[in-house]
């Protein structure tokens, strides 16, 4: 419950701080485009977060929550490092960040 309580205000503080750091780009389209990945990073950290609040119901409660945090900051941290950056040498990590919430959600059906 505490990780799910962590992973919620870091959400909000992330979606309160990406809003004001990109509203200061200059170009309207690395502003949309930088907008567009901040969102995606944040419905999925504050969607996992709340998440992790089931985790005690799980068959395997620790599997299924390692799975999930650790995708969780793989794939929302690189998008927030690539809307905040613009850079994407990150991408990989998006990428096994995916599998691994893909694994936590499957692995609720063991």
């Amino acid at each position: 419950m505490r990780l799910a309580g962590i992973g919620g205000a870091s959400a909000i503080f992330m979606s309160a701080y990406c809003k004001y750091v990109l509203r200061d780009i200059e170009s309207i389209r690395e502003q949309l485009d930088s907008q567009a990945f901040a969102d995606v990073a944040n419905r999925i950290h504050f969607l996992h977060s709340f998440a992790l609040m089931a985790m005690p119901l799980a068959h395997y409660p620790f599997l299924t929550g390692t799975l999930m945090i650790t995708g969780t900051l793989a794939f929302s941290g690189s998008m927030y490092y690539r809307a905040l950056t613009g850079e994407k040498w990150m991408q990989p990590y998006a990428t096994m960040g995916g599998f691994c919430l893909m694994a936590a959600w499957l692995s609720l059906v063991l």
